[in-house]
C-alpha cells in the first residue's frame, strides 16, 4: 500500500493548514453574525467553510491514523483534543443560559428541557434539544450553539476511519475510496434535487449528514494516494478548480460538487506557502455563536460592525483562556 505524503518535498508539518482553519472559524463567525442578525448580505455560504474544515480534517486524521495505526492511541488523541473543549462549551452554554433566562433559576432548573439539552448535546445530538428554556427568545434563532451540528459528523469520521482503512488494506484504495466518493456525491445530489424541486428544508438537513459530507473527508485521501499526478499536474488543476468552485457554489442546484473542486484547491494551496499561527480554530468555532447570541440579546444586533468587533475579540479571549486552561488540564 503507498504511503501517504504531503504535495510535495516538503515534510509533513510544512503547510499552511492551521491558517486556512483560522480563516475558515472567521468566515462561519462573519456568516453566523449576519444570519443571527437577519442582514441580508453575508459572506460566501457557512457550508463552504465547514466543507474546507471537513477536508483538512480527512486530510490530516486519516494521514495520522495511516502513520501510526494504533487505534488505542488513535482513539485517546481525538478523545483528549474534541471532547474536553466541546464538553466545556456545554457547560459555557448552560451557565450563559442561567444568567439569560427569563425564568427563575429554580423553574430554569426543573423543566426537563434543561436536562435533555445538557444530556443530549453532550452526545452530540444538538439537534433533539438546541434551545434552553427562557434563552434568547428574543433573537432572530433562539438555539444556544448552531455551530454543534458539524460535530456528530466530525465523530462519525473519525469512527469510520478504522474500518475504511481496513477496507483499503483488504479491498485496495481505489475501489474502497472511490465507492465513499460517488456514492456521497450521489446522496447529496439526490436530496438537493429533492430540496429544490420541493423546497423542504427537511432534504437539504438530510444533505448535509455525514453520508453527504463523506466526500471532504475521503476524497483528499484519494488525491493523496495519487499525489504524483497531483503533482505534476497542479498548476491546471488549480486554474480549472478554482473557478468551477465558485460556479457550483454560485449555482446553488451543483453545490453538491463543491469539495469536488475546493478539495484540489486546498491540498495545493496548503503545501504552496508556509505559515506559522497559533491555532485557536477549534475553541474559536466551538464558542463564538453563543457569544454572538448574548451580544446581539444585550442589543448590539442592531450595528453589525460593533457586533462583530466585540463578538470577536470575547471569543478570542476567551479561545485562548479554553486552550490555556486545558493545556493546564491535560
Amino acid at each position: 500500500m503507498k504511503n501517504l505524503l504531503p504535495l510535495s518535498s516538503r515534510s509533513f508539518d510544512d503547510n499552511c493548514f492551521t491558517l486556512m482553519r483560522n480563516l475558515f472559524a472567521l468566515g462561519i463567525f462573519i456568516n453566523h453574525a449576519f444570519a443571527l442578525t437577519s442582514s441580508e448580505y453575508s459572506v460566501l455560504n457557512s457550508i463552504v467553510y465547514v466543507c474546507g474544515f471537513f477536508i483538512i480534517s480527512g486530510f490530516l486524521t486519516y494521514h495520522s491514523y495511516q502513520q501510526k495505526g494504533d487505534l488505542r492511541a488513535f482513539v485517546l488523541r481525538r478523545f483528549h483534543r474534541i471532547y474536553p473543549a466541546y464538553a466545556l462549551a456545554i457547560l459555557f452554554c448552560l451557565v450563559l443560559g442561567t444568567l439569560q433566562t427569563n425564568l427563575s433559576l429554580s423553574e430554569f432548573f426543573s423543566r426537563s428541557e434543561t436536562l435533555r439539552y445538557v444530556c443530549f448535546n453532550l452526545l452530540f445530538l444538538n439537534s433533539l434539544q438546541p434551545t434552553l428554556p427562557g434563552v434568547f427568545e428574543g433573537n432572530v434563532l433562539p438555539v444556544m450553539n448552531g455551530a454543534l451540528w458539524t460535530m456528530k459528523i466530525e465523530v462519525l469520521f473519525y469512527v469510520s476511519i478504522p474500518i475504511v482503512f481496513w477496507l483499503i488494506q483488504r479491498f485496495g484504495h481505489r475501489m474502497v475510496l472511490g465507492t465513499l466518493v460517488v456514492g456521497s456525491l450521489l446522496y447529496t445530489a439526490c436530496l438537493n434535487g429533492l430540496f429544490h424541486r420541493t423546497g423542504n428544508p427537511f432534504y437539504y438537513t438530510l444533505a448535509h449528514q455525514f453520508p453527504g459530507e463523506a466526500v471532504c473527508f475521503y476524497l483528499p485521501v484519494l488525491l493523496l494516494y495519487h499525489k504524483e499526478w497531483v503533482c505534476r499536474h497542479r498548476f491546471p488543476l488549480l486554474l480549472l478548480s478554482l473557478p468551477l468552485c465558485m460556479l457550483c457554489f454560485w449555482q446553488g442546484y451543483f453545490l453538491f460538487a463543491f469539495p469536488i473542486f475546493l478539495t484540489p484547491v486546498i491540498l495545493i494551496l496548503a503545501y504552496s506557502f508556509r505559515c506559522r499561527f497559533r491555532d485557536l480554530s477549534y475553541e474559536f468555532y466551538l464558542l463564538h455563536f453563543p457569544i454572538l447570541q448574548i451580544y446581539i440579546h444585550l442589543g448590539l444586533g442592531s450595528s453589525l460592525p460593533l457586533l462583530l468587533v466585540a463578538a470577536f475579540i470575547t471569543t478570542c479571549l476567551l479561545s485562548l483562556s479554553l486552550r490555556k486552561l486545558l493545556s493546564i488540564a491535560l
